[in-house]
């Protein structure tokens, strides 16, 4: 596992953010230090083959060829138009005679294709050399508080993978800062749930239970995120990953759920924590099975609405993805009382689950890579997938494409897509789940799949599915 979450600037202090939270979400003091570069560079010196400068070639010249505007950019310029305007890099990128842009139009990104040439030879120059001193500068006229020395000791770190067994499959996902523990939890709750209760629900007509059982353990997976943080500053975090992944908590989740009605509030013993947003899912398999599964972002729609003009280089707000103990909780919580608490050097939190499945005998190997964009809905919508596709053996494209639902215990809801049934709906209500539809524009999340089978008396056969709630593609080279 490979570790590139930002880190929060070394002279940032929680009492930068007290007088607004929008200053976690919007202009220099929103910007943690990028790290998906370093990231990438320690992944091509461990594992990569091809040179470092051609892996650059189509990025570059698709800044200088441009791509058009699509649907999906639309929708989300018109929600942002004023920030848009308001910052020099993004309105001279996104308008056009001093509107936004059209669907079919061509926008071309110059300034950030002259940048991946100067990285593509000379990576380093993002965080030691000509690229760090103009962001560095770009940030603080912004409002920021960054120094050089953030950029230049920023390091992608490698950790421990989560490992648990599944259905024959061994189960890889990201640890501690980011939620594959969660997904590990869920799995392991999964398997320790009677066989004849799993028999009943598959025998059902109806997937009510099936939903019911799974926004239930849902549920659980919240009540025990604030538990987590940035490793490297919690001294307890091996004792707390245990415990959620421990066989002791699995039984304890497995036998507490009821299958006719909701658990109540004192079933949940809930730490608050910082729900996050955005991000992008990438999976790669090769001709030998050599896979990837990699998770990225800027957290929120354009990050922290500030483009450097000179680089093209667009800022995260990754900032917001922390707790601050002076803003109320919605939930009224105590946000003293969690892991992921803003401070100096510190990386947040995150929900991003990428996650791959290996099965093998003597000839044979299945393989699954799987991950999502959408903050706190990732792990959920990763878990429904999986049980679609393993479960009720849904073909890889139909599990993506199928109804989702999400309950992250706070606020007290659970989120079911516009356009999912009706009858199910109520059917969740009856059983005690307080159900609401999400607005037929938003985006529930998007998942993104590889399953392939590497057998050496049949054949290989790899499938890719993306998702189309987001206009996903998948392509084979």
């Amino acid at each position: 596992m490979i570790d590139f979450r930002e880190t929060a600037p070394r002279k940032i202090r929680l009492s930068d953010y007290s007088k607004s939270p929008e200053l976690a979400k919007k202009g220099g003091l929103a910007v943690c230090i990028p790290g998906e570069l370093k990231g990438f560079m320690k992944m091509h010196k461990k594992y990569g083959k091809l040179n470092w400068e051609e892996l650059f070639k189509e990025n570059i010249d698709l800044c200088f060829n441009g791509f058009k505007a699509h649907k999906n950019l639309l929708e989300k310029l018109i929600k942002n138009e004023k920030d848009i305007f308001k910052d020099e890099g993004l309105k001279e990128t996104f308008v056009k005679d001093n509107k936004l842009v059209k669907i079919g139009d061509v926008i071309k990104r110059e300034n950030l294709g002259k940048t991946l040439k100067i990285i593509s030879k000379d990576p380093e120059s993002f965080y030691s050399g000509e690229i760090a001193e103009e962001l560095a500068i770009f940030i603080n006229k912004n409002g920021g508080k960054v120094d050089l020395t953030d950029f230049k000791d920023y390091q992608a770190v490698e950790r421990e993978v989560i490992k648990t067994i599944f259905n024959e499959y061994n189960v890889y996902t990201t640890n501690t800062p980011s939620s594959g523990v969660f997904i590990s939890y869920a799995l392991n709750v999964i398997k320790n749930i009677d066989e004849s209760k799993l028999n009943i629900i598959k025998s059902k007509k109806s997937l009510c239970y099936f939903y019911h059982l799974m926004i239930e353990i849902f549920k659980f997976m919240f009540s025990r995120r604030g538990k987590l943080g940035d490793p490297d500053f919690q001294a307890d975090w091996r004792l707390a990953v245990s415990e959620i992944l421990s066989d002791k908590l699995a039984k304890e989740t497995a036998n507490s759920i009821k299958y006719d009605c909701v658990l109540g509030k004192e079933s949940h013993k809930v730490l608050p924590f910082k729900e996050d947003h955005g991000t992008s899912h990438l999976n790669v398999i090769d001709e030998e099975g050599n896979v990837v599964s990699l998770t990225t972002s800027v957290n929120l729609e354009f990050g922290s609405m500030i483009l450097n003009k000179k680089y093209g280089v667009l800022l995260n707000n990754t900032i917001d993805d922390f707790m601050h103990p002076d803003f109320i909780n919605a939930y009224e919580l105590d946000n003293t009382s969690t892991s992921n608490n803003l401070g100096p050097l510190k990386r947040p939190f995150s929900s991003m689950s990428p996650t791959i499945f290996v099965k093998k005998n003597k000839n044979r190997e299945e393989i699954i890579s799987i991950g999502a964009a959408g903050g706190t809905r990732i792990p959920t919508s990763i878990l429904l997938t999986l049980f679609y596709h393993l479960f009720l053996k849904m073909p890889l494209e139909n599990a993506i494409s199928f109804n989702r639902v999400h309950d992250q215990l706070l606020p007290p809801k659970t989120f079911v897509e516009f356009n999912f049934p009706k009858q199910l709906a109520d059917e969740l209500r009856q059983l005690g789940h307080n159900v609401e539809f999400s607005d037929e524009n938003t985006t529930f999340t998007s998942v993104q799949a590889i399953t392939a089978i590497f057998d050496k008396d049949q054949g290989n056969k790899i499938i890719a599915a993306s998702d189309k709630r987001k206009n996903g593609v998948s392509c084979g080279v």
